[in-house]
C-alpha cells in the first residue's frame, strides 16, 4: 500500500502542487543559466584583438573575464555598452587606430581589432535597456527572494507561485530568443567578414602588394622573410642566395618573386632596395654567387625634429 494513501487528500493535493512549483522553478533556472551561458559566448566574440602571437591568448583572457562576471554586469558593463549601442562610436576607432599604428611600431607584426555591434535607434535602445533590467531583476528576486513571496503552505500560495513562475518564464523567453537572434546576426557578420579576409587581395594586402599593383617592399612578407633567411642561414654578415631560396621553399613556399612580379630572386633583392649584394665566383669562368645582407640604411627615417620659430 502506497504511503500517500495515510495522507489526508488536501495534504496530497497540497503536495503536488508544491512539486508543480518546484518544477517550474527549476525550469525558470535552467533558462536564466542558459540565457547567461549564450551572453557569454556572443560577448566572447563581439570584439577580438591582438596580433598572430598574442590574439588566441586576448581571446582565452577575454572569456576568462566574462566567465567571472555576474548577469547584471555581463548586461550592463558589456552588452549595453560594447555590443547593443545607439549608434557606433566613432571618437573610439580614432584611439583604436593609434593603439594599433603604436602597437605595429613597437612589434614589426600587423595588428588588428575586430568590434561586432547592434546598433538601434535611441527609443529602440531605451526599450531594450528596459527588457534587460526587467529580466535582471526578475532573475535577481526569483533566486533570492522567492521563498520570501510564496510561502508554499497553501494550495492558494503554490497557486499564485505557479503564475509569477509563468510570467517569470515569458520573461526570460522572450529575452533569450532576442539574445539568439542576436548572436546568429553576429555569427553570419564575422563569417562573412572571415571570408572577406580570405580573399586574394586582402592577402596580397597583407603580403605588401596594394590593389594598385604597386609593392610596399619594406613592409612585405617576402622582403620579411628573406631577413628571416639571414638569421637562418647567414654567414658573417652575408647570406648565399641559393642556400637562402632552399630555406624559403621549405619553410615559406608560398613566398615567390613571380607573386611580386619579378621573375628571379636576384630581381626582388634588386628591386626591393632592401639589401646589399655581392657576386662570388670560386672557379674562372663559372657563374657568380649571389650573397645578400638587409641594408640598414634602406630603414624608413623619422622626419626631422623642426625648432620652433623665434619670435
Amino acid at each position: 500500500m502506497s504511503d500517500n494513501t495515510l495522507l489526508p487528500n488536501t495534504l496530497i493535493s497540497l503536495s503536488q502542487i508544491q512539486h508543480k512549483v518546484q518544477h517550474k522553478l527549476g525550469a525558470c533556472l535552467i533558462q536564466i543559466q542558459q540565457y547567461e551561458r549564450l551572453l557569454k559566448s556572443m560577448l566572447a566574440i563581439s570584439k577580438v584583438h591582438g596580433n598572430p602571437e598574442t590574439v588566441e591568448t586576448n581571446q582565452a583572457a577575454r572569456v576568462s573575464d566574462l566567465h567571472s562576471k555576474s548577469l547584471g554586469q555581463l548586461i550592463n558593463e558589456h552588452l549595453l555598452k560594447e555590443v547593443v549601442v545607439n549608434a557606433p562610436d566613432d571618437s573610439d576607432n580614432d584611439r583604436v587606430d593609434t593603439d594599433a599604428e603604436e602597437r605595429v611600431l613597437a612589434t614589426g607584426q600587423p595588428y588588428f581589432r575586430v568590434r561586432l555591434q547592434i546598433s538601434m535607434t535611441p527609443e529602440k535602445l531605451e526599450n531594450t535597456s528596459q527588457a534587460l533590467e526587467e529580466m535582471r531583476s526578475t532573475r535577481n528576486d526569483l533566486v533570492h527572494h522567492f521563498l520570501d513571496k510564496f510561502s508554499l503552505k497553501s494550495e492558494e500560495e503554490c497557486a499564485l507561485a505557479l503564475t509569477y513562475l509563468g510570467t517569470c518564464q515569458a520573461t526570460f523567453e522572450a529575452n533569450f530568443a532576442q539574445l539568439s537572434e542576436w548572436g546568429k546576426s553576429m555569427l553570419n557578420t564575422r563569417t562573412l567578414a572571415a571570408s572577406s579576409m580570405q580573399s586574394q587581395a586582402i592577402n596580397d594586402f597583407f603580403d605588401g602588394i596594394c590593389p594598385d599593383g604597386t609593392i610596399d617592399w619594406h613592409s612585405s612578407t617576402i622582403v620579411q622573410v628573406l631577413r628571416e633567411s639571414e638569421a637562418a642561414c647567414g654567414l658573417n654578415g652575408w647570406t648565399l642566395l641559393n642556400t637562402a631560396i632552399a630555406w624559403i621553399g621549405e619553410y615559406h613556399a608560398e613566398q615567390i618573386p613571380s607573386k611580386y612580379h619579378c621573375k628571379t630572386w636576384r630581381q626582388v633583392l634588386r628591386r626591393s632596395g632592401e639589401f646589399q649584394t655581392r657576386t662570388k665566383t670560386s672557379v674562372a669562368g663559372a657563374q657568380g654567387e649571389t650573397w645578400f645582407q638587409f641594408n640598414i640604411n634602406s630603414q624608413p627615417q623619422a622626419p626631422p625634429v623642426t625648432a620652433p620659430p623665434k619670435h
